[in-house]
């Protein structure tokens, strides 16, 4: 298990390099040109019962990153909903994610990240 300080740096590492990955989850269709324009950070809720140390390190990296214009934004896991106006516009912007297993779940345990 990682403990905060190597959880934060890995992130930081893996936002930065994703935006110009071709990633592709299908093996059937070709990786190269696929944009990269969001990711699921699955950084688990904690055992405290009112979220873990690497929750709340991720979160506040991501929001550093996001004020500073190096991602576009950031979506906690609990406000993925269809009732949250914001969770709404990322979802025009990414309609894939409707079709996601964290949808409408309020999962705490997972942020999103929106990359330029």
């Amino acid at each position: 298990m990682l403990s905060v300080k190597p959880a934060a740096m890995r992130l930081l590492r893996r936002a930065g390099t994703a935006r110009s990955a071709a990633v592709s989850s299908h093996r059937d269709l070709p990786a190269e040109g696929i944009a990269v324009k969001s990711l699921k950070v699955i950084h688990g809720y904690g055992s405290s019962g009112h979220g873990g140390a690497i929750r709340t390190e991720c979160r506040k990296v991501l929001d550093y990153k996001a004020a500073r214009g190096e991602i576009e934004g950031v979506l906690a896991g609990e406000e993925f909903t269809s009732q949250n106006p914001a969770a709404r516009r990322w979802l025009q912007r990414c309609p894939q994610l409707a079709d996601s297993s964290s949808y409408n779940r309020g999962n705490r345990g997972i942020t999103l990240v929106f990359l330029r």
